[in-house]
């Protein structure tokens, strides 16, 4: 474990948590209580126990709250605040580490628990020579209805009764090498989409580490509550 010791873990904590509204108008979702401690706590926890200690959170939305309840709770591990000015999506503020960040770093949003073995992940992201990894999470959507399939002339071609899709979701969880922030532009919003473009068409090496469970999105509520029950809170 203590090989993830220097393998530094951002996490992006600047947003307004609209989907947990109107919670987040009064608490910054980082502080949105899971049991006895915050997100943002339990996000850390579950990075420290599998050996992690150096966190960079960047904060915008509400940042005094989540800097003034840090500082009052003790922790063993390290942990930075990193101010974004402006709202700059969701890897923007990632140029704000240009100069202190050097080799891999994992990135999270602040809403994502994922109970998984991060050294595999890292292996993985190793062994396929890539700048980027996203953790991907396999699921299955089932459409509740009839659903038809039509020509260009609107005559039916196929009716499917109630399908269901597999497919790879984007988790938040992510590896990434510090050379592609050099593809981030300065000071302007830009989405980890608009990135994972802009390395595509540059042949820059993107893979993903698909996981079938064990991850939470915690920045929604009913998804909020599925956490709850898991972690025995409710």
């Amino acid at each position: 474990l203590d090989q993830n010791k220097n393998i530094p873990v951002v996490i992006m904590a600047g947003g307004k948590g609209t989907r947990l509204s109107p919670l987040t108008r009064i608490v910054p979702k980082p502080l949105v209580p899971v049991g006895e401690v915050t997100m943002l706590e339990k996000i850390i926890g579950n990075f420290y126990d599998q050996g992690f200690d150096d966190f960079r959170v960047i904060v915008n939305y509400k940042k005094e709250l989540i800097r003034s309840y840090m500082g009052e709770v003790e922790h063993p591990y390290n942990i930075e605040f990193i101010d974004e000015d402006d709202y700059c999506g969701t890897v923007g503020g990632l140029k704000l580490l240009k100069s202190s960040l050097e080799g891999t770093f994992v990135l999270t949003n602040c809403d994502i628990i994922a109970t998984l073995n991060y050294q595999a992940l890292l292996d993985w992201h190793q062994e396929h020579e890539a700048e980027v990894t996203i953790m991907g999470v396999r699921k299955r959507t089932d459409i509740p209805y009839g659903v038809v399939t039509v020509d260009k002339e609107s005559y039916v071609t196929e009716l499917e009764e109630k399908p269901f899709y597999h497919h790879v979701i984007v988790s938040g969880v992510y590896v990434l090498n510090t050379t592609v922030l050099d593809f981030i532009p300065e000071g302007e919003s830009f989405g980890m989409d608009q990135l994972i473009d802009k390395l595509l068409e540059n042949g820059v090496n993107v893979t993903c580490y698909p996981i079938e469970d064990g991850w939470f999105d915690m920045g929604q509520f009913e998804e909020y509550r599925k956490l709850l029950h898991h972690f025995g809170e409710i």
